[in-house]
């Protein structure tokens, strides 16, 4: 079925719409989980919502700025905006410093967690040794203070457990809201390029068979040209 050229789509405006995205439990190391998911999306819409072009469309170098396209079909690498936007570089960056500040107070209470562990190993040898000397008084002191400690160590390590999936989830949530960000100043530019280049159809290149052809476009260096001069 060929699409009506009277109503344009854009398969990243519709992306932002997704709310139901499935978080990342690792969102620094490798740039954006959240946009691997994004792209899969895309390429599902891509094969349902236009099924005649899903199969193969050839594709050519960039035109030029302004100049329209026949059959109306844009091609782009998405993650190689993504990637190339320069809100992206400083997005990591801060999320990889908030993470390592995080990680610093992490720290800090793994250090704590090691001493109670040492004073509980002592206390574990001077038990033994009290045992084997019959003391009873000493037993009663050190078991008193080594259930204590023991409580004190267990409620820390439930802390701990909750601050580390704490930051995980503002991690994910602050990645989440930054590829948003990232996306529709994306798709702000690739609408004022498709109007000017006539386009109704915006393909991720990676969902499409290419081949040498004058068919459609791939607008990805022109987008990426725009995001970085203004």
């Amino acid at each position: 079925m060929t699409p009506k050229a009277s109503s344009p789509k854009f398969v990243t405006a519709t992306l932002l719409s997704r709310q139901n995205w499935d978080l990342s439990q690792k969102c620094i190391n490798n740039g954006s989980a959240i946009m691997k998911k994004l792209i899969s999306i895309l390429l599902m819409l891509v094969f349902f919502a236009f099924p005649a072009f899903a199969l193969e469309i050839p594709v050519k170098g960039s035109s030029g700025d302004g100049a329209k396209i026949a059959s109306g079909i844009i091609i782009i690498d998405m993650e190689r905006l993504f990637n190339a936007h320069p809100m992206t570089a400083r997005y990591k960056d801060a999320l990889k410093k908030f993470a390592e500040s995080k990680k610093a107070e992490l720290d800090v209470m793994a250090q704590q967690a090691k001493r109670q562990e040492d004073l509980l190993y002592n206390l574990g040898l001077q038990i033994s040794d009290a045992q084997n000397k019959n003391d009873q008084t000493a037993l009663d002191a050190l078991f008193k203070q080594f259930d204590e400690i023991k409580r004190d160590l267990d409620d820390r390590k439930t802390k701990m457990a909750a601050f580390a999936k704490k930051i995980k989830e503002d991690i994910a949530a602050q990645d989440e809201k930054n590829s948003r960000e990232v996306l529709k100043d994306i798709d702000l530019v690739l609408k004022e390029i498709l109007k000017k280049k006539d386009a109704q159809i915006v393909l991720d290149k990676n969902s499409v068979i290419s081949d040498s052809g004058e068919n459609s476009e791939d607008i990805t260096d022109e987008v990426i040209k725009r995001l970085k001069g203004r």
